[in-house]
């Protein structure tokens, strides 16, 4: 009994393993279209390759590490995978009516995602409606990034990138699509509309509309990535901003091509066009001379540092620090196709490139890897569903009272702070180093070790903040009501600085000349 239930299971599975090739031979003997296996142009990756054992540097794979990756090859090698896939997740929306996982159908072959990380489709049924909070801390949060840039002599941009319900809602149900509500974007670029960090906070909502509205495809159908157009429509925004913070810096970005000219496919022009070659329809970026260097690299995710690069231009130009999910590297030529490989599509005039995949900014790592240079952008990009006030965590003290400074009223040159006065302060330092740790504070959790800014009226405490030893630092301090007599007066303890600057102005509801003014 016991060799037959052996028999049956070795028969078995080596019938499963050889249908695949088995289903080929008999279909194309037969003069029937061949079914491909795997959708390149429904998903955002490339099929599993066959593993060997042997040293070959494509599919080579540890002896305990086989078995899985013969599984995930006759996953993506079965035919008719994708109709397969398409059936079950159909069936179990129109009979079962439940999705699977978190995989909702559309029209067609789309598949649209719900809850978990990426609640897409709750965000397009306007599930979460912000509170007035949860607005103001947005707003906080991104006015305070401006002003904390400004300080230390950087841009701050940030973009909620558009996802696909948003962008393709055409697609869905009519019973789903009926029940539009007001997604998290366009609740908080309400909220900004009067703010000045309006322009730093970039939508790029019309522009998907635009290229809809023009014939164009923007994102996959079986996947939840932008396609290689819709990555490209992200850049060209960002490398707009670019163009209005540095007009004398920036040039045009890279055109899209449907066909590129030679020039651009042999590296001697700029451009970006869908490859059509090799395993993967992906964005192909033409930039000449721009080279991928590894070397110091900072990162804040373990789980992904071989994924976090650096390029060049020759020439220099802008500085670019970029923290950024899969949207603005997946559908890039990317660690999938080997070390080196790399290239972001922004405009001329961008020098150094260092892209972080899958983190944030927040105040730790901001320090962090700004410890040794302070770029001349920074840029934030997450998902725009996101914007559903989970993450306002990232709003500290220092930002919100850098919130406040900016919009805050400047006093008369020459008038010192007095008694009555409600102020907010900002301290700028220079080359801050500290007498427990390094300058650089670029390497290692404990890297960094922060001395402690204080402020005083007349020699009276009145704020403290942490600083972290780096190139430069900029730390500000709550509002306060100011108390006796004295000067506004800034020290540092734990460390030293090159040079520190005080900047102070009458904080909202309090002095603006003539003592207190009362709400």
């Amino acid at each position: 009994m016991k060799k037959a239930l052996v028999s049956v299971f070795f028969v078995f599975w080596t019938a499963a393993f050889c249908f695949p090739a088995f289903a080929r031979f008999v279909l194309l003997r037969a003069g029937i279209v061949q079914c491909a296996p795997f959708n390149l142009r429904g998903e955002n990756r490339n099929p599993a390759p066959r593993p060997t054992l042997l040293a070959d540097p494509e599919r080579h794979v540890a002896p305990k590490d086989l078995g899985r990756g013969l599984e995930a090859w006759f996953n993506d090698s079965l035919p008719w995978r994708t109709e397969l896939l398409r059936f079950h997740k159909k069936t179990n929306l129109h009979r079962f009516k439940s999705p699977v996982g978190r995989d909702v159908p559309g029209r067609g072959d789309w598949i649209f995602r719900y809850g978990g990380d990426w609640p897409e489709l709750d965000d397009y049924l306007g599930a979460k409606e912000l509170t007035p909070k949860e607005l103001a801390d947005w707003i906080a949060l991104f006015e305070g990034r401006r002003e904390w840039g400004r300080a230390v002599g950087c841009a701050f941009l940030t973009v909620p990138a558009t996802t696909k319900a948003q962008a393709r809602w055409q697609e869905l149900y009519p019973a789903i699509r009926r029940h539009r509500g007001r997604n998290v974007a366009a609740q908080v670029r309400e909220a900004l509309a009067d703010s000045p960090a309006r322009d730093d906070v970039i939508f790029a909502d019309d522009a998907f509309d635009a290229a809809f509205a023009a014939g164009r495809e923007t994102f996959y159908d079986f996947d939840h990535h932008p396609n290689a157009y819709g990555i490209w429509i992200f850049y060209d925004c960002v490398n707009r901003r670019l163009r209005e913070l540095f007009p004398d810096r920036i040039g045009e970005g890279p055109a899209w091509f449907d066909d590129p000219p030679p020039d651009v496919l042999e590296g001697r022009a700029p451009g970006c066009w869908l490859e059509r070659t090799g395993a993967g329809l992906r964005l192909d970026v033409s930039s000449p001379g721009e080279t991928q260097d590894d070397a110091g690299v900072p990162t804040f995710n373990s789980r992904y540092p071989f994924s976090n690069v650096s390029t060049v231009r020759p020439g220099g130009g802008v500085s670019i620090l970029m923290a950024h999910d899969s949207f603005f590297r997946f559908s890039l030529a990317s660690w999938r196709r080997g070390r080196g490989s790399v290239r972001f599509p922004f405009a001329s005039g961008v020098g150094r490139v260092k892209a972080l995949i899958f983190g944030r900014f927040n105040p730790v790592n901001i320090d962090r890897v700004t410890a040794a240079e302070i770029p001349d952008v920074l840029i934030e990009q997450f998902p725009a569903c996101r914007l559903d006030g989970s993450v306002v965590r990232f709003l500290d003290d220092s930002t919100r009272a850098a919130a406040v400074f900016g919009r805050s009223a400047e006093p008369e040159p020459g008038r010192a702070p007095r008694a009555g006065d409600r102020v907010v302060a900002r301290a700028v330092f220079d080359g801050v180093s500290s007498d427990s740790g390094d300058a650089s504070g670029a390497s290692g959790d404990d890297a960094g070790a922060g001395c402690e800014a204080v402020l005083r009226f007349g020699g009276r405490e009145i704020g403290r903040r942490t600083v972290s030893p780096g190139v430069r630092r900029a730390v500000f301090f709550d509002p306060v009501e100011l108390a006796g007599t004295g000067d506004l007066g800034l020290s540092l303890e734990g460390g030293t600085s090159e040079t520190a600057v005080l900047s102070w102005r009458f904080a909202p509801g309090g002095g603006s000349g003539n003592g207190p003014e009362k709400p």
